[in-house]
């Protein structure tokens, strides 16, 4: 399940509306509900914003353990949060990494 399809889950099994979750987030209800439903693949910045307006935790591991650096050092490195989240993915795949996707404890 890819992370899109993470969140929009998780919203439906703890009956939070687009609504409420944009509110959470900062944004209307139409933007996210585009930003999760167009198909287009999301940028890093977008990725975040959600994830920390639905209190996901975005982990950054090497060889299944958690691994100290912040992967918002590595996003960094593009300069802007214009990189799609896929593409920062398979880079950070590639260096050995793997991104863990954690949603709140209930």
């Amino acid at each position: 399940m890819d992370i899109v399809e993470k969140f929009k889950q998780y919203m439906l099994d703890n009956g939070i509306t687009y609504e409420e979750a944009a509110k959470r987030i900062g944004w209307t209800r139409q933007n996210l509900w585009y930003k999760l439903n167009v198909g287009v693949s999301p940028t890093y910045g977008t990725i975040k914003k959600i994830a920390d307006g639905l209190g996901f935790e975005i982990r950054l591991t090497q060889d299944g353990k958690p691994d100290i650096t912040k992967l918002e050092d590595i996003a960094a490195d593009t300069e802007d949060d214009s990189a799609r989240f896929i593409i920062i993915e398979h880079v950070i795949n590639s260096m050995g990494y793997s991104l863990e996707i954690v949603p709140p404890e209930k």
